[in-house]
């Protein structure tokens, strides 16, 4: 999971709206299941951070 989250930072690094709308699609949606359920879960701890992490960088000025 470490791996992985390490590779969607260094991709948000490069594609920072990509990036948001992945994280939006996977966490926002309701899910029908269980695994749905967890896979929502597993998305907001894998990269709740960097999405976070994104959206603060993006509201500050570059000055």
């Amino acid at each position: 999971m470490g791996v992985t989250n390490g590779m969607v930072v260094f991709y948000s690094l490069i594609f920072h709206p990509i990036a948001v709308g992945l994280y939006n699609a996977n966490v926002y949606p309701t899910s029908d299941s269980i695994t749905g359920y967890i896979f929502k879960y597993v998305a907001i701890f894998s990269s709740g951070l960097n999405y976070h992490a994104r959206m603060t960088l993006g509201r500050m000025p570059l000055w």
